[in-house]
């Protein structure tokens, strides 16, 4: 297992200039070598709002449910995990 890597300033000050450019979590995580919930954490840590984030989209309870079963059932297709009677429950979901 891999130990974790120690943010430096210079990572913050990275993960600062990529937010307020507009960058999502997982474009960052990947130019930071970094998993994209750790660049969440810290964001969330240093104050930092990222584009396409619930605070940033101004979301809020049932939207933003509704937003997470819409990002799930897209992934279901994209990878191709959904089956005919999934895709029937994950449609409901979303239309509910």
């Amino acid at each position: 297992m891999m130990g974790r890597r120690p943010w430096t300033i210079k990572d913050d000050d990275q993960l600062r200039v990529f937010a307020a450019t507009g960058e999502t979590s997982g474009w960052i995580a990947v130019r930071l070598k970094r998993s994209a919930a750790a660049i969440r954490k810290r964001a969330t840590y240093l104050g930092i709002v990222l584009a396409g984030s619930t605070k940033a989209l101004g979301l809020k309870g049932e939207e933003m449910r509704a937003t997470r079963r819409l990002r799930d059932a897209i992934c279901a297709l994209v990878d191709g995990s959904w089956s005919r009677l999934g895709l029937a429950r994950i449609y409901r979901r979303c239309t509910s």
